[in-house]
């Protein structure tokens, strides 16, 4: 979220006291955050097995799932670590709901490597089709860069208020169309 929040800060400003302030104050939260015991462990503990179950274990199981099916995936909404782990794997791989805590992982398991491709090849699309100039865009470029990040060690798309919260942004973010008589009216940036 932090890197989200930089990333729309610094593209939309161009001055350099506003860059400078939104830094400082990105920074700074980034040391309120690191100060509070609890939000800094779960952070710290994010990426690791102790975070949010066993992640290596739902990673490999998503990783057998693609060995097994690459092509077409098992389906979506079908994909369960316990039926891919091996029989000694911890008790949270073999009770897990259906993630492998990697959303490309995640894609690729449910519905092989071509969809995987295309998903990633949408998101390049998005990322090039988005004008970073305009206030929806920083906001459109930000989510994008935050659901990635996010998807490396998360599944945002199994929570449906992030997927339409994603959905709604970049959308405003790709649809906005100037009227060209109010562009050619408006003071160009470096100018300001």
């Amino acid at each position: 979220m932090l890197t989200a929040l930089a990333t729309a800060l610094w593209l939309q400003w161009r001055r350099v006291g506003v860059r400078i302030a939104a830094a400082a104050m990105v920074v700074g939260l980034a040391v309120l955050l690191a100060s509070q015991r609890p939000l800094r462990d779960r952070f710290l503990s994010a990426a690791t097995d102790t975070g949010s179950g066993n992640r290596r274990g739902m990673l490999a199981a998503g990783f057998a799932a693609i060995r097994a099916h690459p092509i077409v995936g098992v389906g979506l909404g079908r994909f369960r670590p316990s039926k891919f782990a091996p029989p000694n794997a911890p008790e949270e791989v073999l009770t897990h709901p259906g993630r492998s805590h990697n959303q490309f992982v995640t894609v690729a398991a449910e519905a092989g490597i071509p969809a995987l491709l295309l998903f990633c090849l949408v998101l390049a699309w998005l990322g090039s089709t988005i004008e970073l100039r305009r206030p929806e865009g920083a906001a459109g470029a930000s989510a994008l860069l935050f659901f990635v990040l996010l998807s490396l060690l998360h599944d945002p798309l199994y929570h449906g208020e992030f997927s339409m919260a994603l959905i709604l942004t970049l959308g405003a973010a790709v649809t906005y169309k100037e009227d060209p008589f109010l562009a050619a009216a408006r003071i160009p940036m470096s100018r300001r």
